[in-house]
């Protein structure tokens, strides 16, 4: 990720907890609560654990179009290499054209999550 992204990341559960101590409702005698204050390092695992579940989130989907992708790639280029092997010199000659293809999508990705390209 770039230092923009990691910054963020590292701030995350510390605006959690500045966000949920103004949310708290402030110590009062006829509120039949008083004196319960949350429990702050259950709230960090969990949310941590939350950060932890959207990154591995984002780098699945990242996986699942890597992998359709060269799964597209191999479903036309395997009949096309096994009914003509001289079809390999024009593929290679396509070559540049397919990796551009399989490649723009994830530089689309990454660039919409933020990471330097």
């Amino acid at each position: 990720m770039n230092r923009e992204s990691e910054k963020v990341r590292e701030s995350l559960p510390d605006m959690a907890y500045a966000d949920i101590a103004v949310l708290l409702p402030a110590q009062r005698d006829d509120c039949p609560v008083a004196g319960i204050s949350p429990d702050w390092a259950r709230l960090g695992s969990t949310i941590e654990r939350g950060i932890r579940l959207r990154i591995a989130r984002e780098r699945r989907a990242v996986g699942l179009f890597a992998l359709t992708a060269a799964g597209i790639l191999a479903a036309v280029w395997a009949p096309l290499l096994a009914r003509n092997p001289q079809a390999l010199l024009a593929l290679q000659a396509m070559g540049f054209f397919g990796v551009a293809l399989f490649y723009l999508p994830i530089h689309v990705l990454l660039a919409r999550r933020g990471d330097d390209i």
